[in-house]
């Protein structure tokens, strides 16, 4: 007996036995072919899985390890996993750690891994250049924005706002200067709110010509607009002189006092005397006041028993049987009596003390106290007046206004600090009159002026007793003089007298000097000079160089060591020359680096007068340095300078504070100039505020601001609005000149020294209208 021969073979399919297949046998027989194909596929099935076991076939399938197997990551980062393909793994990674702690930092170091090696806070040097034109975002547009202290805000300047019609006036409360479209006029409005009670106010010159102003009061209402008189629409000349008679006002169609006088004696001959009774005027048909009170007492005598009776009080109470109860219930609505609102509770009325009314008269001495509100009347020698104070309270002080009997106006206030301003009078046409002065003329004829001498006869006897006099000059030739000497004849005489003429060199020997020994570098050179100057004894050996009059000086040996040679002035002030040999703040020495390899460092290996090269030891800057300064040859008191030498923008420097054992460095600092990094966060250097972007500043074209000075003869073209100071042959004057564009043009007020105002504007053509005087009581007065 045998068995089958099995071959590692995957039979394809197994045979089927049939009804008519012979019982055969052997190796090859039918009947062992199944059992056959059957060993083959499982010896091919062994075989198999032998050589997944030996490695020699690769399973294409596992459902898990035999083994579970461990992977790990080993480098920058350590992560491991046990596995054994029975479900999917993870674990949490952990990197190696880098040496910078946790935070957030605006400057990094990172490796060509995009690892993070270093870290600090970001530093000036770090920000890079920005074009400011770049920068889109975070820039400021305001003063306050940029910490600007030193301008004031648009909308507290005096600068040109936007144009507008009449209508819109009285809502033009903010300061500045408007162009106002009035119907077939325009104007230049000037609006000034210092804010407080006194509210803003408003000055407006027509194009026509014409002056005008107003004011808020306290309840933010405007006051009646008010005319500015001056030489434009009003001339003082040609005026009557103030006289005190009719004849000398040339008045011959009034009576005078004597007239009147006759007048009155004559309607009041043959009256009665005033009188103060009945007899006194000799009246005999009228009833006295005896006579009438004795008619009246007869009268009441016999009435019947008046109000003697209950009857007759009962009437008299109305026949009311409760009139006490009634009296009750009409006096509990009734208010106790008192004396003041507040005791009265109300509230809708103001207490007397803050009230216009009528005050305690006084005499002209109280008029200073008088500062409660009300009208006072007033008490002057030979004549009274209404007083009328006003105390809105704030810095603007009381208010008083005083009207005289005889018909003038004066008003003042207190200032800030509670003191009276000078009393001012106010021109109306009650107290003044243009008419009767005599017409404005240029010559004393046209004036009849016959006790005054011309300009001509003055010149004439100016001439005349000018004759035989020289001509003014400067000089004894201008004068003809010939008998004294010149400042230049005196100089020549005293250079003369007081110089060694015979010791001075002259141009020729000056010029150079001859070499006449050998110069040998030794110490001898000393007495082997090619020029040597020898003293005797203890002379001071010295070179004296000396342009007489003028300057003097020497260069002298004084002595050995540091002031070994010395400078020597005329005036005996002495100055050291110095050398390396005897100031140790000379730069005498150069290291090649500073190196924290080398163990070297700013901080310790530097004495005063070095310079080198720093490998960004402790100023953080690498390039070159330079110590200097000091007060010895350490580096006590003195200071470093180090440069960045890549790109140049960075400059650190520091000193160093205290001396002796322990002297410590101050902290380094970062020099700033037109290239800094540090910069790069500031506005690029501009001359305008939209340079720098700023929006609430008015440009200083268009802002009443100081000006320079300037001349008479530049007045017309000083169109900028500002403050002048204009000098005048003889005065000088204050010119404000205000512009608003639009048609009416620029405006100026001129205030001048000698106490006058003038003022005027351009027309659409751009011309300035004449000048026109403003009449005030310092270039006009009128006596009451």
């Amino acid at each position: 007996m045998a068995n089958l021969q099995e071959k590692p073979v995957w039979e394809t399919g197994i045979y089927q036995l049939e009804t008519t297949d012979p019982v055969l046998g052997g190796p090859d027989g039918v009947d062992n072919l199944q059992a056959k194909q059957l060993a083959n596929r499982t010896t091919f099935l062994k075989k198999q899985i032998d050589d997944v076991v030996a490695g020699a076939l690769t399973a294409e399938y596992a459902d898990r390890l035999k083994t579970p197997r461990n992977i790990a990551m080993t480098g920058d980062g350590s992560w491991n996993v046990s596995f054994d393909a029975s479900g999917d793994v993870s674990a949490q990674m952990t990197l190696k750690d880098s040496g910078v702690a946790a935070g957030s930092y605006g400057q990094v170091t990172v490796d060509s891994k995009g690892r993070v090696t270093a870290a600090r806070a970001i530093q000036p040097g770090d920000v890079p250049a920005l074009d400011w034109g770049k920068i889109v975002s975070g820039k400021p547009t305001t003063l306050a924005g940029y910490g600007i202290t030193d301008a004031a805000p648009i909308a507290q300047s005096m600068v040109r706002r936007a144009d507008f019609d009449q209508s819109q006036i009285d809502a033009a409360t903010q300061s500045g200067f408007r162009s106002v479209l009035h119907p077939g006029d325009t104007s230049l409005l000037m609006t000034m709110d210092a804010g407080g009670s006194v509210g803003p106010f408003q000055l407006e010159a027509f194009y026509a010509g014409n002056l005008r102003w107003r004011n808020q009061t306290d309840g933010r209402s405007w006051t009646d607009w008010k005319n500015i008189w001056h030489s434009g629409n009003f001339s003082p000349d040609g005026k009557a002189d103030k006289a005190t008679t009719l004849a000398g006002y040339g008045i011959s169609d009034a009576a005078s006092k004597s007239d009147l006088k006759a007048i009155s004696d004559s309607v009041n001959g043959g009256k009665a005397d005033k009188a103060t009774t009945l007899a006194g005027y000799g009246i005999i048909d009228g009833a006295s006041k005896t006579d009438l009170k004795t008619a009246i007492d007869g009268v009441i005598a016999g009435a019947p028993g008046a109000l003697n009776t209950l009857q007759e009080l009962a009437s008299a109470l109305g026949n009311d049987a409760n009139y006490a109860a009634s009296i009750t219930r009409q006096l509990s609505g009734k208010a106790d009596k008192a004396t003041t609102l507040s005791g009265y509770g109300i509230t809708d009325a103001a207490p007397i003390a803050q009230s216009m009314v009528r005050r305690a008269d006084f005499d002209q001495s109280q008029i200073d106290a008088a500062t409660q509100p009300g009208f006072r009347s007033v008490l002057h020698p030979g004549y009274t007046s209404l007083l009328m104070t006003m105390d809105a309270g704030g810095s603007v002080g009381p208010f008083q206004l005083e009207a005289f009997y005889a018909g003038n106006l004066r008003w003042r206030n207190q200032t800030d600090s509670r003191s009276w301003t000078d009393w001012k009078n106010i021109w109306h046409s009650g107290n003044f009159s243009p008419d009767g002065k005599a017409d404005k003329a240029t010559t004393l004829a046209g004036y009849g002026i016959s006790d005054a001498v011309s300009k001509s006869d003055l010149k004439a006897a100016a001439d005349n007793a000018g004759s035989g006099k020289a001509d003014k000059a400067t000089t004894l030739a201008g004068y003809g003089i010939t008998d004294a000497a010149s400042k230049s004849d005196l100089t020549a005489a005293v250079d003369g007298a007081l110089s060694p003429r015979n010791n001075v060199l002259t141009a020729s020997q000056t010029t150079r000097i001859i070499k006449t020994t050998p110069n040998t570098y030794d110490a001898g050179i000393y007495t082997s000079g090619t020029l040597e100057l020898r003293s005797a004894g203890d002379d001071f050996p010295s070179l004296g160089l000396h342009r007489p009059g003028k300057t003097a000086v020497a260069l002298v040996h004084k002595a050995y060591g540091d002031d070994s040679l010395v400078l020597k002035e005329a005036n005996n002030n002495e100055y050291r020359v110095w050398h390396a040999g005897n100031d140790g703040s000379f730069i005498k020495r150069r290291r090649t680096r500073i190196h924290a390899d080398d163990k070297t460092s700013l901080d310790s290996s530097i004495v005063s007068g070095e310079m080198g090269f720093n490998y960004g030891t402790s100023s953080g800057v690498t390039g070159p340095f330079i110590s200097f300064g000091g007060l010895d040859t350490s580096a006590n008191y003195s200071c470093q300078l180090n440069a960045d030498y890549m790109s140049g923008n960075v400059m650190r420097f520091r000193t160093k504070n205290d001396d002796g054992a322990n002297p410590r460095w101050n902290p380094w600092h970062t020099l700033v100039h037109e290239d800094s990094l540090v910069l790069t966060a500031k506005a690029d250097r501009a001359t305008t505020l939209a340079g720098y972007g700023i929006t609430d500043a008015a440009p200083n074209a268009q802002s009443m601001v100081m000006r320079a000075d300037v001349d008479q003869s530049q007045i017309d073209t000083a169109t900028m609005p500002g403050f002048r100071n204009v000098v005048h042959p003889g005065d000088t004057s204050l010119l404000m000149t205000m512009n608003a564009g639009g048609s009416v043009g620029p405006f100026q007020l001129e205030a001048f020294y000698s106490g006058n105002l003038r003022w005027r504007n351009q027309i659409d053509s751009k011309t300035w209208t004449d000048w026109k005087k403003v009449w005030h009581s310092g270039n006009m007065t009128f006596e009451f």
